[in-house]
């Protein structure tokens, strides 16, 4: 009786479909899941809808997505289709199901690695390590930088106190923004919550200036909203300052002289941030990133604590309560624009020229690729 219920109530979303272009509604579509296994015989129309209405609601698609496919419903030109999605949620489990199809379908996952969503970036990312372990695809990267495992030296022992001892820790291979934040992509994010954002007043709108103003519980809500997380203090340092072709760490990310041509400082007289990658790439790091030296302090997730840096001693707690670390110096001096330098301020301060960056593991396991579809 049930599953002829479901059949009927089906029938019916599949009418309303035919006449106003409607999908299932998503309370509905979860009380057919519920029941799936006992859906046998689907029809093709059927199977297509069910797809359709679980890629948009962002439920089950994986599952539809394949059932679908074995009913004769041309799966791949939809999701391909769907690519182009003005969602940029749908994109992302777009990205996500294309890869459980295979590398047949490599060349259009490249091609959402410059998707102006992270979401989908992390999509693409997650989903090439997968399908081409080999790494050749990262060479299409434009708003992330891959930073391979291995150890490297952390602290400085000619630095200040809080960066003495240097020491050596080992880090698994992650992805790192190639730049702050940015206005732009901060109000993306502002506008898909429902809140307002400004960028600060006299900076018109720069919106390719980093984001500034933010306090540490702003930069991690935008990063778990990307699917990322605030780099902690250890990867930030690694990304800005180790050259893993060379082992070597660089004072600063150019090299070990100080060069004001190369970053945003007070040298610069500008007194104000630059556009991301004004300085790039002479004064980039040595695995790409930019702005590393200036512009803006970066928060990072790590609680202040004396060195050495151990990722389990509690100062990568997200919930714990502590000044957390600040990174990379600003505009407004140069001391600062040392690649060990440490500041810290309270999480909850919006500090005028605070922002941030983003990162990601890698590889990512299969789990982490479908666990959102």
């Amino acid at each position: 009786m049930q599953t002829k219920l479901l059949r009927e109530l089906l029938r019916q979303e599949i009418d309303d479909r035919c006449e106003a272009g409607l999908l299932i509604r998503p309370e509905v579509l979860v009380l057919i899941n519920d029941c799936r296994e006992e859906l046998k015989q689907l029809s093709a129309n059927e199977l297509e809808l069910l797809f359709l209405s679980a890629l948009s609601a962002g439920y089950e698609a994986t599952y539809w997505a394949e059932r679908a496919y074995q009913g004769g419903v041309p799966v791949d030109e939809i999701l391909l289709k769907k690519l182009k999605s003005d969602n940029f949620r749908t994109r992302a489990t777009t990205v996500a199901i294309l890869a459980r199809f295979g590398e047949r379908f490599v060349r259009p996952i490249i091609g959402m690695l410059t998707d102006n969503y992270p979401l989908v970036r992390v999509a693409a990312i997650k989903a090439l390590e997968q399908l081409r372990p080999d790494g050749a695809w990262r060479k299409h990267l434009v708003y992330e930088c891959y930073v391979p495992a291995g150890r490297f030296i952390m602290g400085d022992d000619q630095g200040l106190k809080d960066e003495k001892p240097a020491h050596e820790i080992y880090l698994e291979a992650f992805y790192i923004g190639r730049y702050p934040v940015t206005n732009t992509e901060y109000k993306r994010y502002k506008d898909d919550i429902g809140r307002d954002f400004h960028a600060p007043e006299g900076r018109g709108n720069k919106g390719d200036h980093p984001v500034e103003n933010v306090s540490w519980y702003d930069a991690r809500g935008y990063a778990e909203w990307a699917g990322m997380w605030l780099p902690t203090e250890a990867e930030w340092e690694k990304g800005a300052s180790w050259d893993a072709r060379t082992g070597e760490k660089r004072k600063y990310p150019w090299g070990n002289e100080f060069d004001k041509t190369r970053c945003n400082t007070e040298e610069s007289g500008i007194n104000d941030t630059t556009p991301v990658g004004q300085y790039s790439p002479e004064g980039d790091s040595p695995c790409g990133c930019a702005d590393m030296a200036g512009n803006v302090w970066e928060w990072t997730n790590s609680l202040y604590k004396d060195y050495p840096y151990r990722a389990d001693d509690g100062r990568e707690d997200t919930i714990s309560s502590g000044d957390r670390v600040l990174r990379g110096g600003a505009y407004v001096n140069r001391r600062f624009a040392r690649t060990t330098c440490r500041n810290r301020d309270n999480p909850n301060n919006r500090g005028r020229h605070f922002g941030f960056r983003v990162c990601m593991t890698a590889p990512a396991s299969a789990r982490e690729l479908f666990q959102c579809i």
